[in-house]
Protein backbone atom coordinates (compact mmCIF):
# COMPACT_ATOMS: atom_id res chain seq x y z
CA UNK A 1 0.00 0.00 0.00
CA UNK A 2 1.23 3.46 -0.73
CA UNK A 3 1.69 5.87 2.07
CA UNK A 4 -0.30 8.98 2.41
CA UNK A 5 1.81 12.13 2.33
CA UNK A 6 0.57 12.57 5.77
CA UNK A 7 1.37 8.86 6.40
CA UNK A 8 5.15 10.41 5.03
CA UNK A 9 5.56 13.29 7.32
CA UNK A 10 4.87 11.25 10.45
CA UNK A 11 7.56 9.00 10.10
CA UNK A 12 9.18 11.38 8.97
CA UNK A 13 8.87 13.13 12.13
CA UNK A 14 9.22 9.82 14.32
CA UNK A 15 12.48 8.88 12.83
CA UNK A 16 13.83 12.53 13.46
CA UNK A 17 12.44 12.18 17.49
CA UNK A 18 14.19 8.75 17.72
CA UNK A 19 17.63 10.36 16.46
CA UNK A 20 17.17 13.02 18.92
CA UNK A 21 16.29 10.56 21.80
CA UNK A 22 20.11 8.98 21.56
CA UNK A 23 21.85 12.41 22.18
CA UNK A 24 20.36 14.64 24.66
CA UNK A 25 19.34 18.48 23.45
CA UNK A 26 21.82 21.53 23.91
CA UNK A 27 20.19 23.96 26.38
CA UNK A 28 19.49 26.60 23.31
CA UNK A 29 17.86 23.39 21.71
CA UNK A 30 15.57 22.95 24.48
CA UNK A 31 14.71 26.44 24.98
CA UNK A 32 12.89 26.15 21.70
CA UNK A 33 11.63 22.74 21.54
CA UNK A 34 9.93 23.48 25.15
CA UNK A 35 9.33 27.20 23.82
CA UNK A 36 10.59 28.66 27.24
CA UNK A 37 12.98 31.46 27.63
CA UNK A 38 16.65 31.27 28.61
CA UNK A 39 16.04 32.86 32.13
CA UNK A 40 12.89 30.13 32.62
CA UNK A 41 14.79 27.22 31.59
CA UNK A 42 17.99 28.74 33.96
CA UNK A 43 15.03 28.46 37.18
CA UNK A 44 13.91 25.16 36.47
CA UNK A 45 17.14 23.19 36.22
CA UNK A 46 18.05 25.09 38.89
CA UNK A 47 15.46 24.07 41.08
CA UNK A 48 15.76 20.34 39.49
CA UNK A 49 12.20 20.92 37.55
CA UNK A 50 13.60 19.78 34.42
CA UNK A 51 16.08 16.93 34.40
CA UNK A 52 19.27 17.98 33.28
CA UNK A 53 23.07 16.85 33.20
CA UNK A 54 26.32 18.98 31.93
CA UNK A 55 28.69 17.13 29.89
CA UNK A 56 32.16 17.07 32.06
CA UNK A 57 29.78 18.72 35.05
CA UNK A 58 28.57 18.13 37.99
CA UNK A 59 26.44 15.29 37.50
CA UNK A 60 29.21 13.15 36.09
CA UNK A 61 31.60 13.92 38.30
CA UNK A 62 30.28 13.60 41.37
CA UNK A 63 27.18 12.27 41.37
CA UNK A 64 28.55 8.67 42.32
CA UNK A 65 29.13 8.81 45.68
CA UNK A 66 27.38 12.83 46.49
CA UNK A 67 24.28 11.78 44.73
CA UNK A 68 21.62 14.83 45.49
CA UNK A 69 24.43 16.47 47.26
CA UNK A 70 26.37 16.65 44.21
CA UNK A 71 25.86 20.30 43.44
CA UNK A 72 27.29 21.42 46.60
CA UNK A 73 30.21 19.83 46.30
CA UNK A 74 30.44 21.37 42.80
CA UNK A 75 29.42 24.90 44.36
CA UNK A 76 32.57 24.66 46.44
CA UNK A 77 34.29 23.47 43.81
CA UNK A 78 33.56 26.40 41.73
CA UNK A 79 34.09 28.95 44.76
CA UNK A 80 37.58 27.30 44.59
CA UNK A 81 38.14 28.53 40.82
CA UNK A 82 36.25 32.05 41.59
CA UNK A 83 38.90 32.68 44.82
CA UNK A 84 41.88 31.87 42.62
CA UNK A 85 41.08 33.49 39.74
CA UNK A 86 39.17 36.19 41.26
CA UNK A 87 41.15 39.32 39.61
CA UNK A 88 39.24 38.29 36.59
CA UNK A 89 35.79 39.02 37.92
CA UNK A 90 36.48 41.86 40.38
CA UNK A 91 38.88 44.86 40.71
CA UNK A 92 38.14 45.05 44.48
CA UNK A 93 40.78 42.50 46.62
CA UNK A 94 39.67 39.32 48.03
CA UNK A 95 40.91 40.24 51.23
CA UNK A 96 38.81 43.34 51.48
CA UNK A 97 35.52 41.50 50.26
CA UNK A 98 36.25 38.65 52.82
CA UNK A 99 36.51 40.53 55.59
CA UNK A 100 33.65 42.84 55.32
CA UNK A 101 31.44 39.56 54.78
CA UNK A 102 32.73 38.57 57.97
CA UNK A 103 32.09 41.92 59.70
CA UNK A 104 28.73 41.71 58.18
CA UNK A 105 28.41 38.43 60.12
CA UNK A 106 29.28 39.74 63.34
CA UNK A 107 27.05 42.07 63.29
CA UNK A 108 24.39 40.50 62.17
CA UNK A 109 25.23 37.71 64.49
CA UNK A 110 21.51 38.21 66.25
CA UNK A 111 19.26 37.03 63.17
CA UNK A 112 21.76 34.58 62.21
CA UNK A 113 20.20 30.57 61.93
CA UNK A 114 21.15 28.31 64.87
CA UNK A 115 23.30 26.21 63.21
CA UNK A 116 25.39 29.01 61.45
CA UNK A 117 25.72 31.03 64.73
CA UNK A 118 27.61 27.14 65.30
CA UNK A 119 29.62 27.24 62.41
CA UNK A 120 30.69 31.17 62.26
CA UNK A 121 33.83 30.71 65.01
CA UNK A 122 35.22 28.12 62.60
CA UNK A 123 34.19 29.74 59.41
CA UNK A 124 36.26 33.30 60.70
CA UNK A 125 38.71 31.53 62.72
CA UNK A 126 39.61 29.66 59.77
CA UNK A 127 39.22 32.10 57.17
CA UNK A 128 37.29 29.86 54.66
CA UNK A 129 36.81 32.04 52.23
CA UNK A 130 40.44 32.89 51.20
CA UNK A 131 41.07 29.35 52.23
CA UNK A 132 39.18 28.20 49.05
CA UNK A 133 42.61 29.24 47.02
CA UNK A 134 44.50 25.97 48.00
CA UNK A 135 43.36 22.51 47.27
CA UNK A 136 44.32 21.90 50.97
CA UNK A 137 41.57 24.24 51.89
CA UNK A 138 38.58 22.41 49.82
CA UNK A 139 39.96 19.22 51.42
CA UNK A 140 39.40 20.91 55.08
CA UNK A 141 36.12 22.49 53.82
CA UNK A 142 34.64 19.37 52.62
CA UNK A 143 35.78 17.46 55.95
CA UNK A 144 34.28 19.56 58.06
CA UNK A 145 31.04 19.95 56.28
CA UNK A 146 31.01 15.86 56.34
CA UNK A 147 31.37 15.87 60.28
CA UNK A 148 28.77 18.61 60.43
CA UNK A 149 25.95 18.40 58.38
CA UNK A 150 24.69 15.51 56.40
CA UNK A 151 27.23 16.03 53.39
CA UNK A 152 28.18 12.56 52.84
CA UNK A 153 31.93 11.67 54.07
CA UNK A 154 33.45 11.37 50.73
CA UNK A 155 35.91 14.00 50.63
CA UNK A 156 39.02 11.23 49.42
CA UNK A 157 36.47 10.90 46.67
CA UNK A 158 35.95 14.66 45.97
CA UNK A 159 39.84 15.13 46.16
CA UNK A 160 40.21 13.02 43.62
CA UNK A 161 37.98 13.33 40.97
CA UNK A 162 38.88 17.29 41.65
CA UNK A 163 42.64 16.58 40.84
CA UNK A 164 42.07 14.09 38.14
CA UNK A 165 39.72 16.54 36.01
CA UNK A 166 41.09 19.80 37.66
CA UNK A 167 41.47 21.91 34.16
CA UNK A 168 37.80 20.52 32.61
CA UNK A 169 36.05 21.98 36.43
CA UNK A 170 38.36 24.89 35.81
CA UNK A 171 37.22 26.15 32.19
CA UNK A 172 33.95 24.81 32.76
CA UNK A 173 33.49 27.47 35.84
CA UNK A 174 35.26 29.96 33.47
CA UNK A 175 32.41 29.12 30.77
CA UNK A 176 30.00 29.21 33.45
CA UNK A 177 30.31 32.42 35.77
CA UNK A 178 30.30 34.45 33.27
CA UNK A 179 26.83 33.69 32.27
CA UNK A 180 25.56 33.15 35.54
CA UNK A 181 26.57 37.69 35.78
CA UNK A 182 25.24 38.09 32.31
CA UNK A 183 21.31 36.18 34.10
CA UNK A 184 21.57 37.94 36.93
CA UNK A 185 22.78 41.61 35.63
CA UNK A 186 19.94 40.88 32.51
CA UNK A 187 16.84 39.74 34.29
CA UNK A 188 17.29 40.90 38.09
CA UNK A 189 18.64 44.46 36.62
CA UNK A 190 21.71 44.09 39.32
CA UNK A 191 25.04 45.62 37.74
CA UNK A 192 27.58 43.51 38.93
CA UNK A 193 31.27 45.37 39.33
CA UNK A 194 32.34 45.51 35.80
CA UNK A 195 32.90 43.57 32.72
CA UNK A 196 36.18 41.78 32.87
CA UNK A 197 37.20 39.79 29.68
CA UNK A 198 38.65 36.74 29.95
CA UNK A 199 42.00 36.10 28.49
CA UNK A 200 41.17 32.30 27.40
Amino acid sequence: MKQTNIEMQLNKIEKMLSQELDQPMSFDEACKYLNLSKSYLYKCTHKNLIPYYKPGGKKIFFSKKYYKYAGVVTDIIYDHFLTKEWNFFSRRPLESVTYNFYRALVNNYDILPDKVRDMMPFFIINNWIESYQTLNGIKHVLKTLSSHTTLPKQTGFAMRILKKNYFSLQDDFMEFFPQLIDYVEKDFGIHISHRITIPF
